[in-house]
């Protein structure tokens, strides 16, 4: 099990490389898409000994800007040197709503929806359910004498819906409805 299946209410958001200076500051490194939030926030968190430890941060703006970070509780290099390569976490409430990761497409609304190939437009059937799975979702459709191909939609084979027909065309990897038969 990875770390955050323990802690699912915390995103990794980067991490801490080497100490600079002698005043306990660190390097870091984090995500394009988290750095308003790690900006905004007051303290994230490291894992150390299997628990969410949470470090107050005392860092300028600027500091932060340029990769440097520091801690109240660290003064000197020994003292931060436990933070040394370790994942930066922040809470969920902390990631601010810009930083959320947006499913550019969710395919629910094809449930009821006719099933056809882009390229032959031969039928393939109804749209029985949608699953959600990390990678893609995939359709559940009950084609000729009810048989349920498993299709999966994704942003490269998905071509296009006729919402007033209730149709949905669907680029089909070939010899996939093959294996059904």
């Amino acid at each position: 099990m990875d770390i955050i299946d323990y802690f699912p209410e915390y995103t990794e958001i980067g991490y801490t490389k080497k100490s600079l200076g002698i005043q306990g500051k660190l390097r870091f490194f984090v995500e394009e898409v988290f750095e308003d939030s790690i900006f905004k926030a007051e303290h994230c968190f490291f894992v150390l000994k299997g628990c969410m430890v949470p470090y107050f941060i005392d860092s300028t703006l600027s500091e932060i800007q340029s990769g440097v970070i520091k801690f109240e509780s660290t003064d000197t290099p020994e003292e931060s040197k436990e933070l040394v390569s370790k994942a930066i976490y922040l809470h969920k409430n902390q990631i601010l709503d810009s930083n959320v990761k947006k499913e550019t497409l969710t395919f629910d609304f094809l449930v009821g929806f006719e099933m056809r190939d882009s390229e032959s437009e031969a039928y393939i059937g109804v749209v029985k359910q949608i699953e959600e799975y990390p990678e893609q979702e995939i359709a559940i459709v009950v084609g000729k004498n009810n048989v349920e191909y498993l299709i999966p939609l994704n942003e490269f084979n998905f071509k296009g819906t006729d919402e007033d027909s209730k149709l949905v065309f669907v680029e089909i990897p070939e010899g996939l409805l093959d294996l059904y038969n």
